[in-house]
């Protein structure tokens, strides 16, 4: 959608209930989404000062545009002066808005406990603000860094998530952590927040980058807090455990973990384990059942604590792979996706009709079937349409079963059938609620009757992504029953 939208755009939609959708969208299911799009070719000259512009911005929580369209727009940014404001300086409208895409957080303030000692509880709290219209959108482990330049040690604060760092005022309320076991002496106190992929979670370039000016390491990829902390000596016990040895199987969707191995000085008192980076559970023994693990590949790791509160190295990395069985529709099945018939060769779906697609980013435009699924990829653009051809009066429900990449796209395109075309996520289901993708498969059931189909006429089925979102949903199948 663009900034200053017309009306002539799907036109029988307003501008705003365009708007609403975008918001909507934005700040649905926690408000942690990417939200993106570029102005449209109509000039915004009577908001030179940009009022209008960051307002929206502001209000639907964007964080990216297009730099380039329209330039009858953009132009008029590159050239809009503002003065200072606030936390902004002085600058263009177009500098201000590429500030403020996405999130851009400012520390104020951080508070921690002084003299520290191994072993020993440190405290720590701090104040943000975020400047930026919108939020971290993936999660993200919050570390404190004792770094004197030999040795680091990464603490965890497991209470902190980040991405509840909105727009505005940020609190992280005060967190207590045991120090583990390292030398005495001065220290270099930072805050980590590093990407939780393993092959980029110490790269510095994806970590972030809060916006104070000398704060940032770039060697490191953390945010200096202090220079100088002082550790003293440890006393007590000062050993962690020894890192355990982690195996684990799978049955359906329940992995089965156990592991051994770990020893301390002293004793073990528990263990932390973690799934894909994320801390999972806190188990006193050494098994774990992790049940309904979503489809895909998981890692798991598990670190042994011993009573001082030190943690051991991270055991090895178990991998397992979740892979759900689809149960073949029922009913009346429009196209399963199975590759009988060849999509998009033979351009017909599993009633002999005609069937296609166009404008989408892979399989040459008509989205690729692989793995007995449909998988559309699209920038605000992409057409799908199954002919139905056939009386449906027999049947009350179009179940469509359908997974999104990030979850939430039931807001970047429409459904036609039978006479009627809404937004998928406006459609109703039975009770009341509203379709919401999610990145697991799921078998979204519309009644044609609530949704004024006209199931004795059905015509054509068709998918259109011309919403203003980019994305990537996977179609396993469309069906119809009773």
């Amino acid at each position: 959608m663009g900034t200053y939208d017309q009306n002539s755009w799907l036109g029988w939609f307003d501008v705003a209930q365009k708007k609403q959708w975008v918001y909507d969208y934005a700040t649905s299911t926690g408000g942690n989404k990417i939200v993106g799009g570029e102005t449209c070719n109509a000039s915004g000259g009577n908001d030179a000062a940009g009022v209008n512009a960051q307002y929206e911005l502001s209000h639907q929580h964007w964080t990216e545009i297009n730099a380039d369209y329209a330039a009858v727009n953009t132009d008029i940014w590159k050239h809009a002066d503002l003065a200072a404001s606030g936390a902004d300086p002085a600058e263009t409208l177009y500098h201000r808005i590429q500030r403020k895409l996405g999130y851009r957080l400012r520390l104020t303030d951080a508070t921690f406990s002084t003299p520290a000692a191994p072993g020993s509880a440190f405290t720590f709290s701090a104040h943000l603000v975020n400047d930026g219209y919108a939020g971290i959108i993936k999660p993200r482990l919050v570390y404190l860094v004792f770094d004197n330049g030999t040795n680091r040690y990464n603490v965890p604060l497991p209470g902190v998530d980040p991405r509840t760092w909105k727009p505005g005022a940020v609190t992280v309320p005060t967190q207590t952590v045991t120090l583990p076991a390292m030398a005495g002496g001065s220290y270099r106190l930072a805050l980590w927040l590093p990407d939780q992929a393993a092959n980029l979670r110490n790269t510095p370039a994806y970590s972030v980058r809060l916006a104070d000016v000398g704060t940032w390491d770039a060697a490191k990829g953390y945010n200096v807090l202090a220079n100088a902390v002082t550790v003293g000596a440890c006393t007590g016990d000062c050993t962690p455990p020894t890192a355990p040895a982690l195996t684990g199987s799978l049955s359906g969707t329940t992995a089965s973990l156990s592991w051994s191995g770990a020893t301390d000085n002293v004793g073990v008192t528990g263990y932390r384990l973690y799934r894909d980076g994320a801390p999972l559970a806190s188990p006193t023994g050494t098994t774990y059942t992790d049940t309904g693990v979503p489809a895909g590949t998981h890692t798991y790791t598990v670190t042994a604590r011993d009573a001082a509160g030190y943690d051991s190295p991270p055991s090895n990395t178990v991998s397992l792979t979740v892979v759900v069985v689809t149960p073949p529709p029922v009913g009346l099945v429009l196209d399963d996706f199975d590759g009988a018939p060849a999509y998009p060769s033979a351009a017909k779906n599993d009633l002999g009709r005609w069937t296609g697609g166009n404008c989408f980013g892979n399989g040459g435009g008509n989205g690729v079937v692989s793995g007995g699924a449909l998988t559309l990829q699209y920038s605000n653009c992409g057409w799908f349409g199954s002919d139905v051809g056939t009386d449906l009066s027999a049947y009350t429900y179009l179940v469509v079963r359908i997974k999104g990449a990030a979850g939430g796209e039931q807001a970047h395109f429409s459904l036609s059938i039978g006479g009627t075309t809404k937004v998928f996520g406006d459609f109703v289901l039975d009770g009341g609620a509203h379709p919401a993708i999610t990145t697991s498969y799921q078998d979204i059931r519309l009644p044609m009757p609530a949704n004024g189909v006209n199931r004795a006429s059905p015509a054509q089925l068709a998918l259109g992504f011309w919403y203003g979102g980019s994305g990537t949903v996977t179609v396993d199948s469309i069906s119809f029953q009773e």
